[in-house]
C-alpha cells in the first residue's frame, strides 16, 4: 500500500496539488485488517478505488481501525485513482518509459517480496537503473543515493508487476 499511496501523493504534487501527508497505513489496515502479508501494487490500487486515502490529518498513521468516522470518508474520498495503467508482467522498458514521460510508477522486486516507487531513471555502461524510493525508512536502500531512495539496476529493476499512476484526485459519481 505504501508504494502506491506515494504514487498518489507524487502524482497529485505533479498535478499541482502540493504535498498531501496521506495515510497509506489506514486504507491498508480498512482493506486487510491484521492481515499483513503485503500485496500488489494492483490489488492497493483496487484498495484505493473503493475506500480512498484519508490524510494523516483526519486519522492518526498507526490507527488500527476499519470504522471510520465521517471526517476520515470525506478526506478518503478526494484522493483516489482517476486513471492508472497496468504494465505487463517483467516490463522492464513499458516501466521505464512510464517514469520518463512523468508518471510515477510502482515495482514489485520479486526478490524482494515488496513493492517500491520508480521516480526516476538513470543510464549508465549501457545498462538502464530505476531511482526508486521505499517505505522501509532511510536507513534502507540499495545502489547508493541513500535516505530511502536507491538505484535497481538491470534484472534487478525488472518490475514483477507495475502499475501507472496517470492521474489522482476525487473519481467523479456520474
Amino acid at each position: 500500500m505504501y508504494g502506491t499511496v506515494a504514487g498518489v501523493a507524487n502524482r497529485l504534487a505533479s498535478q499541482g496539488a502540493g504535498f498531501i501527508d496521506l495515510n497509506a497505513y489506514a486504507v491498508g489496515y480498512k482493506y486487510k485488517g491484521t492481515d499483513r502479508k503485503g500485496g500488489f501494487g494492483l490489488e492497493a490500487a483496487k484498495a484505493i478505488n473503493v475506500f480512498g486515502i484519508p490524510e494523516k490529518d483526519e486519522i492518526p498513521e498507526f490507527k488500527k481501525t476499519r470504522d471510520w468516522p465521517d471526517r476520515v470518508k470525506k478526506s478518503a474520498k478526494r484522493y483516489k485513482i482517476v486513471d492508472f495503467e497496468e504494465i505487463g508482467k517483467n516490463d522492464l522498458h513499458g516501466a521505464i518509459n512510464a517514469i520518463l514521460h512523468g508518471y510515477p510508477t510502482t515495482f514489485a522486486i520479486e526478490s524482494w517480496r515488496h513493492l517500491v516507487l520508480g521516480v526516476g531513471v538513470v543510464y549508465q555502461a549501457n545498462e538502464y537503473g530505476v531511482v526508486y524510493a521505499n517505505s522501509w525508512g532511510t536507513r534502507y536502500s540499495s545502489g547508493g543515493i541513500g535516505d530511502g531512495y536507491g538505484i535497481l539496476w538491470g534484472k534487478k529493476a525488472t518490475p514483477y508487476e507495475s502499475i501507472v499512476i496517470k492521474h489522482a484526485g476525487a473519481v467523479s459519481e456520474s
